[in-house]
């Protein structure tokens, strides 16, 4: 065992009876700091967290919400149409095109609700499944909300179930979306 193993394991020792090696009261803060052993928060290993769930066209939700993982925020793409003048060109716009998004859901057991949800995919097929609203939000790491981006008309595009059958499983999701509002919750407050 290396000296560090054992400073830290005698320090635990002497924490946990109050006595040291030599059966003497010792007092506990001089080697361990007391929150050390106080139940944690999860850690995330991102700075920014994402949720996302999904309400139907009378706001009742139909998708809890739940941490997901994002691979980026939500992309705009504007087609350019060329026009020839003379002996030059020019570009002007043209159609607008929200860019399909991957959330993963991570960390999901066998018996978590959300493979219902994605269970009817298969089983009344994709074509019986209705558009609905989702609510993508972006959390700072104290927890206060930062964005929400509201997709409207969303479906499903592709799904991939990554199952361990041995422990947690992940769902990649790619949603498709006809427009998206966007509130920032930043611009009242000071940072």
């Amino acid at each position: 065992m290396s000296d560090i193993a054992k400073s830290v394991c005698g320090a635990f020792f002497k924490y946990m009876t109050g006595k040291d090696n030599l059966d003497r009261e010792i007092n506990p803060n001089l080697y361990l700091p007391q929150n050390l052993l106080q139940p944690q928060p999860p850690r995330f290993i991102r700075k920014f967290r994402w949720t996302y769930s999904e309400v139907d066209e009378n706001g009742e939700v139909v998708l809890p919400e739940r941490f997901v993982k994002v691979a980026a925020r939500p992309t705009l793409t504007i087609d350019e149409h060329e026009i020839h003048l003379g002996q030059g060109k020019t570009w002007i716009p043209g159609k607008a095109e929200w860019e399909a998004i991957n959330v993963t859901y991570y960390g999901l057991d066998e018996n978590d609700e959300i493979y219902d949800h994605f269970n009817q995919y298969f089983n009344e097929g994709f074509h019986d499944i209705q558009k609905n609203t989702g609510i993508l939000k972006l959390y700072d790491g104290t927890g206060a909300l930062l964005e929400t981006w509201q997709l409207n008309n969303t479906f499903i595009q592709n799904m991939n179930w990554n199952i361990d059958y041995a422990g947690e499983s992940d769902i990649e999701v790619q949603l498709r979306y006809d427009n998206v509002n966007y509130i920032n919750h930043t611009k009242d407050r000071q940072l």
